[in-house]
């Protein structure tokens, strides 16, 4: 599920995103529309989430070798 998820935001989303909104606004500079798409969905929305999953199931790693 987890590898789903990563690829669903940082290849998925974004370029389903750029295409939407290439095809709406004619002449946007492509480069920047996959910036802000990229960043917006692998960077905002996975930390988000992660950060969502941290909040509702935290769990301490420990290294008991140290």
């Amino acid at each position: 599920m987890y590898v789903v998820m990563v690829i669903g935001l940082m290849v998925v989303f974004p370029i389903a995103s750029v295409a939407i909104e290439a095809l709406l606004h004619q002449g946007s500079d492509l480069w920047m529309l996959v910036g802000k798409w990229f960043v917006f969905w692998a960077v905002g929305v996975r930390l988000m989430l992660a950060g969502v999953r941290q909040i509702a199931k935290p769990r301490v790693h420990r290294r008991d070798n140290i």
